[in-house]
């Protein structure tokens, strides 16, 4: 989880959506690493979700990225992100407890929870 993060991939609802995927994918590594410092083996494709369909067309994409090794944070010089780790109970508990209250980080961790952790496929 990191704080503060602001930036997430967006991709048309298309029929090009698999190819802007896989060119978001090459964004989507160069962000982990620039705001969190560290470089991932792979990444997966958790679900996509549509922010207000009543409002707009916006869909992003959320992804888990595994085999995470440390690289090297590079903010710009008006971001601060704190960088800290938590099990996924401990986050389910944050949101419970209304300490994390963004829409689309509360998706990505119950999402991974019940998908993984819950009865769901082996990660």
């Amino acid at each position: 989880l990191s704080r503060g993060a602001r930036e997430a991939v967006f991709v048309e609802n298309s029929p090009r959506a698999m190819a802007v995927i896989k060119e978001n994918l090459k964004f989507t590594r160069r962000e982990l690493e620039e705001e969190t410092g560290y470089v991932c083996g792979s990444l997966e494709l958790l679900t996509s979700i549509f922010t207000t369909v009543a409002f707009c067309n916006e869909k992003i994409d959320i992804y888990v990225a595994r085999n995470l090794r440390p690289g090297k944070q590079r903010l710009d010089e008006d971001e601060f992100i704190n960088v800290e780790a938590y099990t996924v109970e401990e986050l389910k508990q944050m949101i419970f407890q209304c300490r994390i209250q963004d829409a689309k980080t509360i998706c990505g961790i119950l999402t991974y929870a019940a998908k993984y952790l819950e009865g769901g496929q082996k990660h």
